[in-house]
């Protein structure tokens, strides 16, 4: 993934995990390996993960996308929900006046411009003993 100067998101690799934005289907798999921009109107930062990828507008929206087994996009999953988010979706949880964001295997953070730090993900990711983890 690439932020042009222009503020446009460039996605390419190969999507098994929504990766690229869209849903990849396989008779067009060749097709999905080249360059392609995603339609979000303009960016100023990205983000990417294991299989997870953030980008923020100049208006401070986030959007989110691809695996969310563990919630570490922000999105709450329902449980009968498949854990992949297709494409580029709103997060609501993190709307603002966003510094700067991180993505990892399993897991977010993100720092706002006021100095405050959010995580989330999973807990052990974000390095939470085992211990202080409510089984509830």
């Amino acid at each position: 993934m690439a932020l042009t100067t222009e503020g446009q998101v460039l996605i390419f690799r190969h999507g098994l995990q929504c990766q690229l934005g869209r849903h990849l289907v396989a008779r067009w798999a060749r097709a999905y390996l080249v360059p392609t921009f995603l339609a979000l109107g303009r960016i100023r930062l990205i983000a990417s993960g294991y299989f997870h990828s953030f980008a923020i507008g100049e208006d401070g929206t986030v959007y989110a996308w691809s695996c969310n087994d563990h919630e570490q996009m922000g999105i709450p999953t329902p449980s009968r929900a498949p854990p992949l988010v297709q494409k580029p979706t709103k997060v609501c949880a993190i709307q603002g006046r966003i510094k700067q964001i991180a993505a990892g295997k399993f897991h977010t953070y993100v720092l706002y411009k006021n100095g405050t730090v959010a995580t989330f993900g999973m807990a052990i990711a974000l390095g939470i003993p085992s211990t202080l983890i409510s089984s509830s």
